[in-house]
């Protein structure tokens, strides 16, 4: 058979991709800016713990964390910030060296 592209976490067998290493500091990346919002607000004496639970979520449920933080505090995660726009079709970016 087949090996699955997916393995199972060991927070309650959720299932989740394997991921390559720049989609890895993309989630954590994210996650971080997520949680660095969520606490400055609503905890900013635990900010400073944000790393471990960046390295302990990334690629766990983020529903789970998110169940937590709104039993704990009344709140949620952020919604992750937009997507960067795509570039502009046409001709490349000027390098700023060339813009003097």
């Amino acid at each position: 058979p087949k090996e699955s592209p997916l393995r199972r976490t060991s927070d309650s067998g959720v299932l989740a991709k394997q991921f390559t290493k720049s989609e890895q500091a993309e989630m954590k990346r994210n996650l971080r800016s997520r949680l660095e919002r969520f606490y400055a607000t609503h905890a900013p004496h635990k900010a400073a713990g944000v790393s471990k639970i960046v390295a302990y979520y990334w690629n766990r449920s983020l529903g789970l964390l998110d169940t937590r933080l709104k039993a704990q505090y009344g709140h949620g995660l952020p919604d992750p910030p937009p997507a960067a726009p795509p570039p502009p079709k046409g001709e490349p970016p000027v390098p700023l060296d060339k813009l003097v």
